[in-house]
């Protein structure tokens, strides 16, 4: 089939000219408008006009191109409409296909940056939530740097009722503006468990938000143990994604006992803390025998017996919370990480995640190609990131251990 190469500036010309810019209130309605006049798919609408793909076009593609314009209500008495249909009218006998530089300045304007709104919601201000949003936040102005500015603001639930998580929720959302002439949409992107059973309990409350779930709002979990606990699943999955919280309790159980074969482990949870009840149920199905749950408060969460502090101390949320003060008043216990960033306080290893990493494989899977071309989520699966588990030779030796070889050569992370 014979193939033209096309001036972006002509498609665009010819796309604006057939469904104005601002003529319909939602960015997303005049991608399907125009994709149902010209006969082709929005992703492909999208990334022409967008400069996104540059390859040649079909002589029957702008064919059908020229038709739509031909057969719009103004072909007969608008100049510009006859131009573009002459220029496309040209294929047959040109190679190349390009506006005619004298038509005026707009042909050569840049291509003005949309706003996107990200809102994040962090369970508590732990290590973790913060990283992940860090990541998220680097991701996508990595990816839309070029074609979107990046307007976020966070909020932090620690230490609040449920009836507080929702006013400071609302709080968050109030400091964004929507207007659709420059607003293609927000991002509310809860971090953790916690702030993933508050957003649901938000939206169920809140009506004209979830109306909004589809239109100019999407939802984006991230670091959260078993989202289907926490009710955001129920919601049009076509709109709503994520990413489960690093690798699994028996992944990072099997590196332990990899990595220190025979050593008595004890695993702190927390029974106040959603997360910390399912971690300890998974960890119970795994029936370790080196394996010992010790429940702790949250209120006296850095006392341990003496029994456990003969033992490697590891955990969950509590790990995550207090790693710096157990390190600190237990000089002589080996305590083991949840993330890479443990290991710079003293931890002698970590059990999978780099809460960074991972933060920016969360935007450029899902946020980044959700913004340039609208995918539908529910096409991609929920998945946990790649584990990056970590040894700190210098805390292990402090402390007389030994790490395994095979142990080793699973760590992407080795501080010497």
């Amino acid at each position: 089939m014979p193939t033209r190469s096309v001036d972006v500036r002509v498609l665009q010309r010819a796309f604006d000219l057939l469904v104005p810019p601002g003529s319909i209130p939602k960015q997303y309605l005049r991608w399907k408008e125009l994709s149902r006049r010209l006969g082709m798919g929005e992703h492909w609408i999208r990334k022409r006009y967008q400069d996104r793909d540059r390859s040649e076009l079909e002589l029957t593609t702008i064919g059908r191109i020229r038709r739509a314009l031909e057969a719009s209500p103004a072909a007969e008495q608008d100049e510009r409409l006859k131009r573009v249909i002459a220029t496309l009218a040209r294929a047959q006998e040109d190679d190349t296909i390009r506006l005619d530089p004298h038509q005026g300045h707009a042909a050569h304007e840049f291509l003005r940056l949309r706003v996107v709104n990200v809102a994040f919601v962090r369970s508590s201000n732990a290590n973790y939530c913060q990283r992940l949003e860090a990541g998220i936040r680097f991701g996508m102005l990595e990816g839309l740097q070029d074609t979107h500015l990046i307007n976020d603001e966070s909020v932090d639930l620690t230490g609040s009722s449920p009836a507080a998580r929702l006013r400071l929720i609302q709080e968050l959302l109030s400091k964004f503006e929507t207007d659709p002439s420059y607003v293609d949409r927000t991002y509310l992107v809860p971090l953790g468990t916690v702030a993933a059973s508050a957003v649901c309990r938000y939206l169920h409350r809140d009506r004209a938000l979830r109306d909004r779930v589809g239109k100019d709002l999407r939802v984006i979990f991230a670091g959260v143990t078993a989202p289907e606990t926490t009710g955001l699943l129920e919601f049009n999955r076509d709109y709503v994604g994520g990413m489960y919280a690093g690798t699994t309790f028996a992944e990072r159980l099997q590196f332990i006992s990899e990595a220190f074969p025979d050593q008595p482990i004890s695993f702190l949870c927390d029974p106040s803390l959603p997360q910390d009840s399912i971690a300890r149920n998974h960890v119970v199905q795994c029936h370790h025998p080196n394996v010992q749950i010790v429940n702790v408060r949250n209120s006296q969460s850095t006392r341990l017996s003496a029994e456990t502090r003969r033992s490697l101390v590891t955990g969950y949320t509590v790990i995550n919370w207090h790693i710096h003060e157990f390190v600190r008043k237990y000089p002589d216990t080996a305590f083991i990480g949840v993330n890479t960033s443990d290991m710079g306080l003293g931890a002698v290893a970590s059990t999978g995640n780099d809460d960074l990493r991972f933060g920016i494989m969360c935007a450029r899977r899902l946020m980044v190609p959700d913004c340039r071309n609208e995918i539908n989520l529910r096409d991609l699966e929920i998945i946990r990131p790649e584990p990056v588990y970590g040894l700190n030779q210098k805390a292990c030796n402090l402390h007389g251990l030994v790490p395994r070889i095979a142990a080793r050569k699973k760590c992407r992370v080795i501080v010497e």
